[in-house]
């Protein structure tokens, strides 16, 4: 199957009426002025959304690019590289039940950032505007390789979880939080 490109340039997007949409190796290029809503499940080698308002929806995609307005939710139902997540205002929130790769998420205005995968997470680059950054696996372990910043005022902190695993900091990383560090 080939690529499929869905845009909006006056409006939102809402896909609900399937309950997969499929582009097994090539890439699903989602585009709105708005907002995008998907309660189908996007499968494709790439998933490129991009929206003036909030990304929610669900993934099992191979890679993923996300630029939004106002926020970002993304669910995916297997392992996960998160190649670019960016919200100018609002949160950054990304699950995996599998394995999650970060190699570069933000908020560049006020909102959290919350990684969550089920079997390892690996962080290259995290930034966070005004906010909390909350990272955690349920297995496996969380690897920081890259920079991680935490700006603002006190409040803002860093919540690194591995629940069955190991916290590993790469000796290369940097991490700077304008108030506190919780290692769990």
């Amino acid at each position: 199957i080939g690529n499929v490109y869905i845009e909006s340039r006056t409006a939102g997007v809402t896909l609900d009426s399937a309950s997969l949409i499929q582009s097994d190796t090539g890439v699903i290029t989602v585009d709105a002025a708005t907002s995008i809503s998907s309660q189908a499940t996007l499968d494709a080698a790439l998933l490129d959304l991009r929206a003036g308002g909030l990304i929610t929806a669900g993934s099992n995609a191979k890679k993923l690019r996300a630029d939004a307005g106002s926020g970002i939710t993304i669910t995916a139902v297997d392992s996960l590289e998160v190649e670019l997540a960016v919200s100018d205002a609002g949160s950054v929130t990304i699950s995996s039940l599998g394995e999650l790769a970060i190699q570069s998420a933000a908020t560049l205005g006020a909102g959290d950032v919350r990684l969550t995968a089920g079997t390892g997470l690996e962080v290259n680059r995290l930034r966070v505007a005004n906010g909390d950054a909350d990272i955690s696996t349920s297995l496996g372990d969380v690897r920081i390789n890259g920079d991680i910043t935490v700006l603002d005022d006190t409040g803002n902190d860093l919540i690194v979880t591995s629940d069955a695993g190991n916290i590993i900091v790469s000796p290369s990383a940097s991490v700077s939080v304008a108030d506190q560090i919780n290692w769990n």
